[in-house]
């Protein structure tokens, strides 16, 4: 049912994703659970707070020799599925999304199916790939988590990205403005 060395997206209860993280990590799971750090005012003052990149969502790795319940986690609901089978995440997102929340240059961002695919080639996220938007004559990249259809988005240069599949090309200044 589960294959070892793959990452599956759980569903949790929502403001419970930090004690199911803990609660399956003492199982001997590897356990992802991004956050990003947001802005809040309240009463006139304005406060920094953590919050789940995802609300209920977690992503939790088999490890092979585990055999505690995931399922039986309190505040775990159940794994991601499609026709009730669990489905692994593809381990470039989960990478990609690693990579953005160590460097805590991510932020939620609405699911997008449609648009220019784009991959970087300069810069701490070479490799990558995503959506192009522009967001306050900025430049950013979605990554998408397909199988949860949810998004983040990180802030790149405009000449570190490529469309998919081509050369460095000197347009991607003109088409990150294009993009609204």
């Amino acid at each position: 049912m589960y294959k070892p060395g793959l990452w599956y997206a759980v569903m949790v209860r929502r403001q419970r994703e930090a004690v199911a993280a803990s609660l399956l990590a003492r199982k001997g799971y590897e356990i992802f659970c991004p956050e990003y750090r947001r802005l809040e005012r309240r009463r006139g003052l304005i406060t920094e707070r953590v919050a789940p990149l995802f609300p209920g969502y977690l992503f939790c790795r088999i490890v092979p020799g585990v055999n505690g319940g995931i399922l039986t986690t309190p505040h775990v609901v159940s794994f991601v599925t499609r026709a009730k089978v669990p489905v692994d995440v593809d381990v470039e997102e989960i990478r990609m999304l690693q990579l953005a929340v160590a460097r805590r240059m991510v932020e939620p961002w609405p699911y997008v199916q449609v648009g220019q695919r784009v991959e970087i080639v300069s810069g701490p996220f070479t490799g990558c790939r995503g959506l192009v938007v522009r967001l306050k004559n900025r430049c950013r990249l979605v990554l998408s988590i397909s199988l949860l259809q949810r998004c983040a988005a990180v802030e790149v240069e405009s000449d570190a990205i490529v469309p998919v599949g081509e050369t460095r090309w000197h347009r991607s200044e003109s088409m990150c403005q294009s993009l609204h």
